[in-house]
């Protein structure tokens, strides 16, 4: 499987790194893909879009990324509920048919990574 990795635009004369979210790991993912919808402290459901991404109270964008470990490691602004705006790096691999997410950086995040399934 390949991964793709889009990033860097020129915006009148200023670099912006800017980056999307490799196909393979865009779509929605559930931690029980029977289910495939939220339900608090059993079930999540990841939403994964061209330039950002959410699960249960948490919101991210992101921006630049690097191949890391079999994946891509983006840099993502996230906010989990009505926190602040926390900067870390969002590390999306696919395991199998399953897609890891580790949050590095972020003070509640989950930096031995998530498990999700592609919902059907």
């Amino acid at each position: 499987m390949a991964l793709t990795l889009i990033t860097g635009s020129a915006l009148a004369g200023a670099f912006s790194a800017r980056a999307e979210i490799a196909l393979e790991f865009r779509g929605e993912w559930s931690t029980d893909w029977h289910i495939c919808k939220q339900v608090n402290g059993e079930i999540d459901v990841l939403s994964v879009g061209k330039d950002d991404f959410a699960f249960y109270e948490v919101g991210c964008s992101v921006g630049a990324g690097s191949p890391v470990d079999g994946g891509i490691s983006y840099a993502a602004t996230c906010q989990k509920g009505g926190s602040q705006l926390t900067h870390g790096r969002a590390e999306f691999r696919r395991s199998g048919h399953a897609l890891v997410l580790a949050l590095k950086g972020f003070p509640w995040g989950a930096s031995d990574g998530l498990t999700f399934n592609r919902c059907k």
